[in-house]
């Protein structure tokens, strides 16, 4: 499944929501948002989050983007209302690697509940969402009712 607006279509018109990893291979889209966040980074919301552990350490900052206007290869994205950028910093003995990852959402969350969801992605996670992780690309479905269990359709 692709970071693509005919997925994240079908996602929405099935009552989910999406977290879509966008990857290089979206050429266009993929540039103009690592250019535009190039350019905005300091102005956006953002949410550090540092783990340690097994004798690493790593750093995830998770900034998010409400204003997509700007972004003319996103304008077909109907439901889309979030530009998710999570800055990985990792530490291990005395290497030290980054790495940043771009996500599309059709949900306003805070980048501290971003962080949160996307650093436990394929399990579920506390509050009133749950979170299913296929291949590069997550679902988050609301459960309206704690025992309600809710099932993955068989295609999508």
């Amino acid at each position: 499944m692709a970071c693509d607006v005919k997925n994240a279509d079908l996602i929405t018109t099935k009552q989910g929501h999406y977290i879509l990893a966008l990857k290089n291979n979206n050429k266009h889209i993929y540039q103009q948002v690592s250019e535009r966040f190039a350019q905005v980074k300091t102005q956006l919301s953002k949410n550090e989050h540092i783990d340690f552990g097994s004798g690493r350490i790593e750093t995830r900052t998770c900034y998010v983007e409400n204003d997509l206007t700007l972004y003319d290869d996103l304008a077909h994205w109907q439901h889309l209302k979030s530009i998710v950028i999570i800055e990985s910093k990792r530490e291990i003995k005395d290497k030290v690697s980054f790495e940043t990852r771009f996500y599309l959402c059709d949900l306003a969350l805070e980048p501290k509940e971003f962080n949160q969801y996307i650093r436990n992605i394929g399990r579920r996670s506390a509050g009133a969402l749950k979170t299913v992780c296929i291949g590069n690309w997550i679902l988050l479905f609301e459960q309206i009712y704690k025992e309600q269990k809710l099932e993955m359709p068989q295609k999508i």
